[in-house]
């Protein structure tokens, strides 16, 4: 669920905002790009996304992992890292390569007129 800050300085470009991200979302169709389940308001506007497991990939990136012995050979400087969490360079390669397609199905697939902004979460 993503929901609008209750410390929001405009308010009413924020909703605007949400409102039109939602709509995009409802538009897009990859199997890279998370899906919009819904829009509502109670208190504050919201957007219902498509559940993940593990949670988003910043959420990932911040969990410890018991063993990274197996992960990094040959790379003794991820080793003195103070990255929290190393994925290995196989999932890395995966997980870029995951993200370069849905960067193309938007760019290129979805709409080559369209703008789409990329912002952090």
């Amino acid at each position: 669920m993503k929901l609008l800050k209750e410390s929001l300085r405009n308010r009413r470009v924020a909703e605007q905002e949400l409102v039109f991200e939602a709509g995009i979302l409802a538009r897009l169709k990859h199997p890279n790009i998370i899906n919009i389940n819904g829009v509502g308001e109670k208190i504050r506007k919201f957007i219902v996304l498509e559940y993940l497991e593990g949670g988003a990939l910043s959420h990932v990136l911040q969990q410890p992992k018991a063993n990274t012995k197996s992960s990094l050979v040959g790379f003794a400087a991820l080793k003195k890292s103070k990255v929290p969490y190393i994925l290995g360079l196989r999932n890395i390669i995966y997980i870029a390569q995951e993200i370069a397609k849905g960067l193309k199905y938007l760019h290129q697939d979805f709409n080559e007129e369209a703008m789409i902004i990329h912002r952090g979460n």
